[in-house]
Formats: structure tokens, sequence, C-alpha cells
């Protein structure tokens, strides 16, 4: 029998219901996920280093830290795993580039 792996998603929001659209799109599309709801700054602190985390996504219109800091906590443990931005505000807080949203550095 082939075993699943399941892919390890930190969920950054205030709102659990956030945790569980990420968990059930994923579960219908065939995906198998753990989704961890991280609520503050100090619980993405403990794990960010302790789980073995793939994917960050974080709701920048409920989740307390700026993208910038969370990208600098992370990227100080596991910079090679990405971070969604996800929120009405999302696209204004990001810089633009050859049409691609992201925090480029600022020589960019």
């Amino acid at each position: 029998m082939t075993k699943i792996h399941a892919i390890s998603i930190a969920v950054l929001s205030t709102d659990r219901d956030n945790v569980e659209q990420v968990n059930s799109s994923l579960r219908d599309a065939g995906h198998a996920a753990h989704c961890h709801w991280i609520e503050t700054p100090a619980q993405f602190d403990q794990i960010v280093g302790a789980e073995p985390l793939e994917i960050i996504i974080l709701n920048v219109d409920t989740f307390p830290d700026a993208i910038k800091q969370v990208v600098k906590l992370k990227d100080g443990y596991i910079p090679e795993i990405p971070v969604i931005a996800v929120g009405n505000s999302a696209k204004s807080t990001l810089k633009r580039k050859n049409n691609l949203y992201g925090i480029l550095s600022e020589s960019e």
C-alpha cells in the first residue's frame, strides 16, 4: 500500500475559518495536508523551527505581524519555503516586478 505524504502548512491568521478553508480546498482537490493554525507571532516563532513546514500561508488582513517580519523569521530557519500572502490588502502590501508580486529586496 502506498503511503500518502501530507504537506505541512502553517496558516497564519486569527480566524480559524481560514485554516478550515485551506484544509478543505486541498482535500477536495485530492491533496493530503496537515494545517497548523498560527494565531500569534509567538506561536509562529515556536513552530517555525520545530515543525517541518513546506508552505506558509499568511492572511495579511488578520495576522498581527507584517509580511516582512514573517519572511525575516522564516528565512532564519527555512529560507527555501514560500510565503503565500492572502487577503484583501495582500496586493497593496507587496511590490510588483514582471507581473509577479512578492517581497523584493531594496536593490530590485
